[in-house]
């Protein structure tokens, strides 16, 4: 009776021990290097647009400025989804606008192909 009682706690065991699932690495490092690779191809335009030293500074003010504000819209809790979408593709052409005075027709135009190829590359 003990053999028994004994060899079916066992299988009970062994049966749960192989039954956990576990996420491997390579499963989260895949979704990590798809992260990098957008940050790479972004790094990427953003070198080949030659951009001076004060466009560079003004650009990056923008981005920051960019991310402060959608930041600041997201975290907004008196706005619907509905409100937020339209503040956010208001900020969408502000930040355009604004874009615009930082670059170059040609450097804006080259921005402009780079972020839809970005666009389809994530899809």
């Amino acid at each position: 009776m003990k053999k028994i009682i004994t060899l079916g706690l066992f299988t009970f065991m062994i049966g749960q021990a192989f039954s956990q699932t576990t996420t491997t690495p390579v499963e989260n490092s895949a979704n990590v290097s798809a992260a990098k690779t957008g940050k790479d191809e972004k790094k990427q335009l953003i070198e080949s647009l030659n951009l001076t030293k004060e466009q560079k500074a003004k650009f990056q003010n923008w981005g920051k400025n960019g991310k402060a504000e959608k930041n600041k819209i997201s975290a907004d809790t008196s706005l619907n989804a509905g409100q937020k979408k339209d503040k956010m593709k208001e900020l969408r052409k502000t930040q355009k606008a604004k874009l615009k005075e930082i670059l170059t027709p040609a450097q804006f135009t080259q921005y402009e192909s780079g972020q839809k190829k970005e666009a389809k590359s994530e899809d």
